[in-house]
């Protein structure tokens, strides 16, 4: 995943993403009524551009994820970023008897067990991709 920074420009009614490197360079705009409408601040999120395919059939290679640095709060079946293994991901949260399993949505990839070190980042609430 890369990451990119996301702000409100000026006055203006819209957030930015700023470039983080890689191949995203542009903008997402979101009004602030949708952010205010699901209690988000925009100090609080970030957009990641998703790199690999773990995430298919959902989530697709050059998808553009909003997430909420607020929401850490461990959700069976929600998907989150999280820092595992000095390394960011994006993942299906799963509860399995009294541990956290990192899944991925593509039956390619073994789920991880979440650890001591394993740090949520944020809940995705938002996808943007290509459509079909």
């Amino acid at each position: 995943m890369r990451r990119a920074s996301v702000k409100i420009v000026g006055g203006d009614p819209v957030i930015t993403v700023d470039p983080a490197g890689g191949d995203f360079n542009g903008v997402i705009n979101l009004s602030k009524t949708w952010l205010q409408k699901r209690g988000l601040k925009a100090e609080s999120v970030f957009v990641a551009t998703v790199v690999g395919d773990s995430m298919q059939p959902r989530i697709h290679e050059g998808d553009l994820l909003l997430l909420n640095q607020a929401d850490t709060t461990k959700r069976d079946g929600r998907v989150y970023g999280f820092v595992h293994a000095g390394r960011f991901v994006v993942k299906r949260l799963r509860k399995d008897g009294r541990r956290w399993l990192l899944t991925s949505d593509n039956p390619e990839y073994a789920p991880m067990e979440a650890i001591e070190a394993t740090k949520v980042v944020g809940r995705v609430v938002l996808m943007q991709g290509e459509g079909v």
